[in-house]
């Protein structure tokens, strides 16, 4: 059993501090700078509790496009390994490669993409497009 509370309970916690007992009795030139805070806090704590949906979905797309043998090439690990699938895809659209039909499916990959980087980033956006709960 995980120890409690997890590092994005404690976050969380302490954005909620911050917004409802401390920002209130801030001067003014300084509640933009804690609401920026908090902001960073609750992306970091949705980060810690769902980040790797994230990368989930985005190594299912790139196996579903390029293989599961895309998702370990030689001599890239981690982050160089996406940015470098990244880049490849971004080149491929530009080229031409997913123009017509093939465009559709990537086109419903990427969505599920960004609406799963919007549940951690920005929850409150994704609900007002019509994609999310919160």
């Amino acid at each position: 059993m995980p120890d409690r509370p997890t590092g994005a309970e404690l976050l969380q916690a302490a954005r909620e501090t911050l917004l409802s007992e401390l920002a209130a009795q801030l001067p003014a030139e300084q509640k933009y700078p804690a609401l920026m805070v908090a902001s960073a806090m609750g992306i970091a704590a949705r980060e810690a509790e769902i980040g790797s949906a994230v990368l989930d979905v985005e190594s299912d797309m790139f196996a579903q496009l390029y293989g599961e043998q895309s998702m370990t090439q030689a001599g890239t690990e981690g982050a160089e390994q996406l940015a470098a699938l990244r880049a490849r895809l971004a080149d491929e659209i530009r080229c031409g490669k997913f123009d017509g039909e093939p465009g559709d499916r990537l086109r419903l990959m990427l969505l599920e993409w960004v609406c799963a980087r919007l549940r951690v980033s920005n929850p409150k956006y994704l609900k007002a497009a019509g994609f999310g709960d919160e």
